[in-house]
């Protein structure tokens, strides 16, 4: 089912509350579109009546959170904000859980990401603690 963005939050607490849907899990990827944009799938499952159904909606850089319909789409909007750069509005928690914004600039699955980073974490023996250094190109294994 492809829908717009506006339509998604009505759609979702509808398939969830209906006594004949009952969708009660969302699981949510990212597909790249013909025309370069993002879509986002989500993939609702009713587990007692054993069925699954896909909506897919189209977005530019902002989304809307489905949070407060489904909580636990909150990780998952995460990590999708953190390989993508996909902002959720009204998610409250939207933050990177995948990769470390000190040493890796920009979204790794954005076409514009650098393929070597600019700053190493490396382990100090001495502070057992964990020491960010920059890193020159010379550095990089070829």
């Amino acid at each position: 089912m492809y829908i717009t963005l506006h339509v998604l939050p009505k759609l979702l607490i509808f398939l969830r509350d209906d006594k004949r849907c009952r969708m009660g899990l969302v699981d949510m990827y990212v597909d790249q579109n013909s025309d370069g944009n993002y879509d986002i799938v989500y993939t609702l499952k009713n587990f007692s009546m054993n069925t699954e159904l896909s909506v897919r909606t189209e977005i530019k850089n902002k989304a809307v959170s489905v949070t407060s319909i489904f909580p636990n789409a909150s990780a998952l909007e995460c990590e999708i904000y953190d390989m993508y750069g996909i902002f959720f509005s009204d998610n409250d928690d939207l933050r990177r859980t995948l990769t470390d914004p000190v040493t890796i600039a920009g979204f790794p699955m954005q076409r514009d990401f650098p393929f070597y980073g600019t700053a190493a974490a490396v382990f100090n023996k001495e502070s057992g603690l964990i020491d960010i250094r920059e890193i020159t190109e010379d550095e990089y294994d070829t």
